[in-house]
């Protein structure tokens, strides 16, 4: 009467892992973006089918009821460990649990052939699905990107506590704690046993919902990078700098700090499509953008102002630091372009100017300083940098004595 709720308990844990492996595994296929649920429905599977036969009596056909359903749970945790490393995009070879694998299988073979026990058998899994799940664990909380992080923690939070039972468990088995003890006139190995089979249906149930959790974050991170990149150059769009421009600019002024805008714009761009086809103009757009980032620093941003014109922010630069990463840019386009047939290059160069941010200023200034800074360098040649003077102090005292008056007029528009 005592074994009763376990085969209940097992039961219905088979049914639902076997239905949120169904439902799993139809969301993956209808949905291949969605990355881990397939290994995620494979291990609820698997699962499934082990705790079936682990309501078989173990004295008969051992192999189908001793080796087989171990082997299923333990790849189970296995399955889950390769479902995490789709979603961190994490490629390796899982030796671990081929290891693991193989450590089931001998030491069930031991007590099948040998003179293990039972207690051996009990401990030696749980020991085996503490660690596989020890590696699913640093793999959330190691190699998950930030937009995963959240659920990634939680959910790692869940399966440690998941190892600290699995390994009390073993140990309490294995030191013969659990032998002849009674709690509420049951055997405590019997109830032990049922809170497990509970357990792991929990856990099973928090981690398809952190699976999608995550699945969720990373999609939703990837439009916003859609959203926020240009498609071509992959830098920030004009829509995305600017936001980031706001932010940077109100954060120096907030702190009185300095900053530099630099505008770029690729001489006689016009002239590449008109003689080599627009194919080789946005190769040269994917070259600006590539010799800009290698030239720049990694808190400076950099925007695709639209066409063939650029805009880099760097933040905490004065005058002297925006000329020499100005000069570095410049030096780095100003070389020849290979195109997709290895025989052609394509020499071009690009004009910078600099505004740099002052107190009290306004971004309309600045932005307005550095485009008048990129004229006076086309004019003076091309393939150089002008710096724009600073405001005068007069003229930058009057524009911020009229500050309030203009906000207050935009107030009441």
């Amino acid at each position: 009467m005592s074994l009763e709720p376990i085969f209940i308990i097992g039961i219905i844990s088979a049914l639902l892992l076997g239905c949120g492996s169904v439902g799993l595994l139809m969301i993956r296929f209808h949905n291949p973006r969605l990355l881990g649920l397939g290994w995620l429905g494979a291990a609820l599977g698997a699962g499934g089918v082990g705790a079936l036969l682990l309501l078989i009596d173990p004295r008969r056909v051992p192999l189908v009821s001793v080796l087989l359903p171990d082997l299923l749970v333990l790849a189970a945790f296995a399955f889950l460990n390769l479902a995490v490393m789709e979603v961190v995009a994490f490629q390796a070879v899982p030796a671990l649990s081929l290891l693991l694998l193989a450590a089931q299988a001998a030491a069930d073979l031991f007590v099948i052939y040998g003179p293990g026990s039972a207690a051996f058998r009990i401990s030696v899994v749980g020991v085996l699905i503490a660690a596989q799940t020890g590696q699913t664990v640093y793999l959330l909380l190691r190699r998950a990107a930030p937009a995963v992080r959240p659920p990634a923690h939680a959910t790692s939070v869940v399966l440690i506590g998941f190892i600290a039972w699995n390994l009390l468990r073993s140990l309490a088995i294995a030191t013969g704690l659990l032998n002849d003890r009674t709690l509420a006139g049951r055997p405590l190995a019997v109830q032990v046993q049922i809170c497990t089979d509970v357990i792991f249906l929990v856990v099973a149930l928090v981690l398809a919902f952190g699976f999608f959790w995550m699945t969720t974050a990373r999609l939703t991170a990837m439009v916003e990078d859609l959203a926020n990149t240009d498609p071509l150059t992959n830098v920030l769009n004009r829509r995305a700098f600017s936001r980031a421009f706001e932010q940077e600019f109100n954060r120096a002024q907030r702190f009185s700090s300095s900053f530099a805008l630099l505008m770029l714009d690729i001489d006689h761009f016009k002239q590449v499509n008109d003689r080599h086809g627009h194919m080789a103009g946005d190769e040269v757009l994917l070259a600006a953008a590539h010799n800009i980032k290698s030239s720049t620093r990694g808190i400076d941003l950099i925007g695709r102002w639209g066409g063939e014109e650029f805009v880099i922010l760097l933040p905490g630069a004065n005058a002297a630091t925006a000329q020499i990463v100005g000069e570095r840019i410049r030096a780095a386009i100003d070389r020849p372009v290979p195109l997709r047939d290895p025989s052609k290059h394509i020499a071009f160069t690009a004009s910078l100017g600099i505004a740099i941010g002052q107190p009290g200023d306004s971004i309309d200034a600045i932005f307005r300083r550095a485009d008048d800074a990129l004229y006076r360098a086309k004019s003076a040649g091309r393939n150089c940098i002008r710096i724009a003077p600073a405001e005068p102090p007069t003229q930058r005292k009057e524009r911020v004595a009229r500050l309030p008056e203009r906000l207050s007029a935009v107030q009441q528009d």
